[in-house]
């Protein structure tokens, strides 16, 4: 009998791709990855400052700062939208525990309308306006050049992305900091508020149902810009007056238009004491 090892070595096929094996797989490209990650720690250098958190993982935050174009250019690169998603859930769980904290008097509907206040699309956009975070965002070329590093739609997904990034980053602590770099002022220039400035909409039908019987009007809101970054214009009138305002929703320029008009009024109530 012939050795096993012998007999095997004969009857086996040489292993050949036309013997129907796998080719061994690739290596990666260590580049790509180099190059991430240097990217990546540029971009936290950068941005951490205004973040008041340094991130474990950089690459986290890179991730925050790319928009689904850049994908086009770079297949292999993450974009931003899962991370915003989870950002989006992120802030919800804050801004319902901030609001719930700080405003021990309110009432569910108030809670809510004040959440709604400080998260809204248009808060978003000028938290990230303000700190320049569009300048810091990959985008490919078509999207920069037609405005994408200043687009409201934009520069609100990096505020939730970051906050998505930092949770994965180092959970709660670590999305609370940057919440409060984030919100805390505009959270207590809330309480400083008068309560009509949380639910303007709201405050203006309940005086004109007490005063004057009857419903304030909004006009259809009017729209400027690209489909890609609209602007709303909206007005709303009772009793004479008619207050304006811009949004990037129809809802934020009702209620700015609403909180116009309700200056009006107190201005003119003011006047009469």
């Amino acid at each position: 009998m012939e050795p096993l090892s012998q007999k095997t070595a004969e009857s086996c096929p040489p292993a050949t791709e036309d013997a129907g094996h796998a080719p061994a797989p690739s290596v990666p490209d260590a580049k790509p990855v180099a190059e991430e990650t240097q990217a990546a720690v540029a971009l936290c250098a950068r941005i951490e400052p205004s973040l008041g958190y340094h991130f474990r993982d950089p690459v986290l935050l890179l991730t925050a700062f790319t928009h689904p174009s850049y994908t086009f250019e770079h297949p292999q690169t993450p974009h931003n939208q899962r991370l915003e998603f989870l950002g989006d859930a992120v802030l919800g769980l804050l801004l319902a525990d901030a609001v719930f904290r700080r405003f021990a008097d309110s009432r569910e509907g108030e809670l809510t309308a004040l959440r709604a206040n400080i998260a809204s699309g248009t808060a978003l956009t000028e938290i990230g306006r303000a700190r320049r975070y569009g300048e810091a965002l990959r985008l490919d070329k078509g999207a920069r050049q037609s405005g994408g590093a200043d687009n409201a739609h934009n520069l609100a997904d990096i505020i939730e992305s970051i906050l998505g990034a930092a949770w994965l980053d180092g959970g709660l602590p670590a999305a609370q900091t940057i919440f409060e770099r984030f919100f805390a002022d505009r959270l207590e220039a809330l309480v400083r508020q008068p309560a009509w400035r949380t639910n303007p909409r709201g405050h203006l039908q309940t005086i004109a149902q007490r005063r004057y019987s009857c419903e304030p009007v909004y006009d259809e809101p009017s729209r400027t810009g690209p489909d890609s970054d609209p602007l709303f214009h909206a007005s709303v009138s009772l009793a004479g007056k008619t207050g304006h305002g811009t949004g990037h929703s129809k809802r934020d320029a009702q209620a700015q238009a609403a909180a116009d008009l309700l200056r009006l009024f107190v201005e003119e109530d003011a006047g009469s004491e």
